[in-house]
């Protein structure tokens, strides 16, 4: 395995989230985030098994109807605000989604 200067991504994965709070995986099995350009391991994180995807489906189930019934200027506002921080993290998700997909940052 090569070793490079890899920028610190200052991540610590939380586990999986699902309904609007952090879970633990069921399945209790990491796996390696590796940089395919240098083969560098990023970091580990949760693998999701059956339960927890049922779980997710059934919060996003859950949800669903409250999301379709919120007024569309209310949905713009959430959604202008998750782009909002969006931007403000550029940068450091820019950085994750290279460093992970073995990219260049353009």
């Amino acid at each position: 395995m090569m070793t490079t200067d890899t920028p610190s991504l200052n991540f610590t994965p939380r586990g999986l989230f699902i309904g609007g709070k952090w879970h633990q995986s069921n399945s209790d099995r990491m796996m390696s985030a590796i940089n395919p350009a240098t083969g560098e391991i990023l970091g580990h994180v949760p693998v999701a098994g059956a339960d927890d995807v049922d779980k997710a489906v059934d919060a996003a189930t859950a949800a669903a109807p409250a999301w379709g019934s919120m007024p569309m200027r209310e949905r713009a506002e959430l959604l202008g605000r998750l782009a909002d921080r969006l931007a403000e993290h550029r940068q450091e998700l820019g950085m994750m989604d290279c460093l992970d997909g073995g990219n260049t940052l353009g």
